[in-house]
């Protein structure tokens, strides 16, 4: 392949499947837990705005639980969304939990879409639920 060529694919990323009542409110889990390197499916969808979703048409587009590699944590998840819009509108908010039973959470503000990562430090290695609220 040249240096110019940009056709090359991106490398998937194994799927973890969690379950959970699509809408805004909710929360999904994995059995077993998602392991490190995953990207996220709910209800065997990795495009996960028509389930995860906020007010005022905010919404998660998809995630993946990967390790942190910044040597302060040891967990991340980098989430694509974009919060609600409007004056007044808020948060999205969202809370992982891992095996460990540690928690983490994550505030998305802005109405225009892109990458938002959370980390924290913990004895797990699995990502076995998280929720959404507005």
């Amino acid at each position: 392949m040249s240096s110019t060529d940009t056709s090359e694919a991106a490398v998937a990323l194994p799927v973890a499947e969690f379950v959970g009542t699509c809408g805004q409110n909710s929360f999904a889990t994995c059995a077993g837990g998602a392991p490190l390197g995953s990207q996220i499916a709910v209800n065997n969808n990795t495009d996960l705005s028509g389930c995860v979703q906020f007010n005022d048409k905010g919404c998660v587009y998809g995630m993946t639980f990967i390790k942190a590699e910044n040597g302060i944590y040891s967990l991340e998840v980098v989430v694509d969304a974009q919060g609600p819009s409007g004056t007044g509108s808020g948060y999205g908010h969202l809370k992982f939990v891992d095996d460990a039973g540690t928690t983490a959470k994550l505030k998305i503000w802005d109405s225009s879409r892109g990458n938002h990562t959370c980390q924290w430090q913990s004895n797990g290695s699995k990502l076995v639920s998280f929720y959404w609220t507005d």
